[in-house]
């Protein structure tokens, strides 16, 4: 702009000498104004970061091998629960089998068991010579019917039992009786010898001095040896019934005893029946239970192999596939070769679902939790790595709307390797630039 002295606007009118003194002050403040924006741009594009990210391409794959359902017996399909493409949880039943003959041999060997643990209890309340009554807690559980008929049993043994211990039991008395008889005729007779000795003793001198005749005095000797002789004799018949008494109280022991040995053997061989029976129960019990397939896991059905009520199925046939899922997702990455070296475990990601609008249901938050060791080259000839990306949970929107994630999606990834001011980023071609010019041939 063209500098004016005093004495050019002198010869201007007022309107334009006043338009050429302040012209200047006008550009000076557009120039500061600049100069001060440009350093303010400058300051903010040096210190401002933005996220560096590496891009890729992936798609959900499942986070755990594809689980197959099978069955070990097989049988006739009785009901379909599921439908491919169903989200299902561990325990959730998807099929079932006609049960009927399981069911039926299981409900035949349990009434067997019961059967079989009511004996047992009459047994071993006849072992124990205690009340049937006081294993009332071990057969309440058992049917009614089946415990009637093992407590008439029961008294009926011990009322037989009883009988033969009251028979033997008389023969005791009745040997005692005998005992306490003889004992009470040794003690008369031995009374009766002692007079007739003392009546002995007397007549000798009688019949010493012929006062009594020697018949009369030889009878009262014979009589004396006769009881003498008779006292033997039952004092040897006392062992005798002595030893009948305790014969009599041994048979009393060994009843009781063979009672309860036969009550053993039977109580034994009960115990081994029901522990076989048991077995087959057990076997029969998982059977019947195996008729209602469930799901082993939580996830997805992924396909049917069997779609009609009454069809058959065959042992160890597969019935179904299904895709687990967890409370994270697996996202397989291709990753350019170019890119790779700026990835490293851990770092954060955001996926993306081409399913859904990102702008309006946002994506899910994740972290790199394995690189691929070396290339894969695709049908294309492309090459890339496969990188692994683990979110933090498998669902977009709220817990209340879930927007569950299908294995199979495909979805864009977002991976930070890192930040970059905005001045970086202007500069980078700069420098590119730089490196490279003037060096072609």
């Amino acid at each position: 702009m063209a500098k004016y002295s005093q004495e050019d606007l002198e010869y201007m009118n007022s309107l334009s000498a006043a338009i050429k003194l302040k012209s200047p002050i006008k550009s000076t403040i557009i120039l500061w104004v600049s100069f001060f924006a440009i350093m303010w741009l400058l300051f903010w594009a040096s210190h401002a970061q933005v996220d560096e990210i590496t891009k890729g391409q992936g798609k959900v794959i499942p986070s755990g091998q594809v689980k197959v359902v099978q069955n070990l017996e097989g049988g006739i399909v009785s009901e379909i629960l599921v439908k491919e493409g169903q989200h299902v949880h561990k325990g959730d039943i998807l099929f079932k089998l006609d049960n009927t003959i399981s069911k039926s041999s299981y409900k035949e060997q349990k009434l067997k068991i019961n059967e079989l643990r009511a004996k047992a209890i009459r047994l071993k309340a006849q072992i124990n010579m205690q009340p049937f009554s006081k294993y009332k807690k071990e057969y309440k559980n058992i049917d009614k019917k089946v415990i009637r008929n093992e407590r008439n049993l029961y008294r009926t043994n011990i009322r037989q039992l009883s009988k033969t211990l009251h028979i033997l039991l008389e023969q005791v008395e009745q040997k005692k009786y005998e005992y306490a008889n003889l004992k009470d005729k040794i003690k008369n007779q031995t009374e009766n010898y002692n007079l007739i000795q003392e009546q002995i003793k007397i007549s000798k001198p009688l019949y010493e001095k012929q006062i009594i005749s020697k018949v009369e005095y030889l009878k009262l000797i014979r009589e004396a040896n006769k009881i003498s002789a008779e006292i033997q004799s039952l004092k040897l018949s006392l062992p005798k019934i002595k030893s009948e008494i305790k014969e009599a109280k041994q048979k009393i022991i060994e009843e009781k005893l063979k009672f309860k040995n036969k009550s053993s053997e039977e109580y034994n061989k009960v115990t081994a029946q029901i522990d076989q029976i048991l077995q087959k129960t057990n076997a029969l019990s998982d059977k019947v239970k195996r008729t209602i397939i469930t799901s082993p896991v939580d996830g997805v059905i992924k396909q049917l192999f069997i779609n009609t009520i009454g069809g058959v199925v065959k042992p160890a046939m597969d019935i179904c596939e299904i895709v687990p899922s967890s409370n994270n997702l697996i996202i397989e990455t291709k990753i350019k070769p170019s890119d790779i070296a700026f990835l490293y475990p851990n770092q954060k990601a955001i996926v993306k679902f081409t399913a859904y609008d990102f702008t309006i249901h946002g994506g899910l938050e994740g972290r790199v939790v394995n690189i691929g060791a070396d290339t894969i080259v695709d049908k294309k000839g492309n090459s890339f790595f496969n990188v692994k990306i683990k979110t933090d949970k498998n669902y977009l929107g709220t817990p209340e709307k879930k927007l569950y994630i299908m294995v199979g999606m495909t979805a864009e990834v977002d991976i930070l390797t890192g930040k970059k001011t905005v001045l970086d980023y202007i500069l980078k071609p700069i420098f590119k630039a730089k490196n490279s010019a003037l060096t072609e041939r």
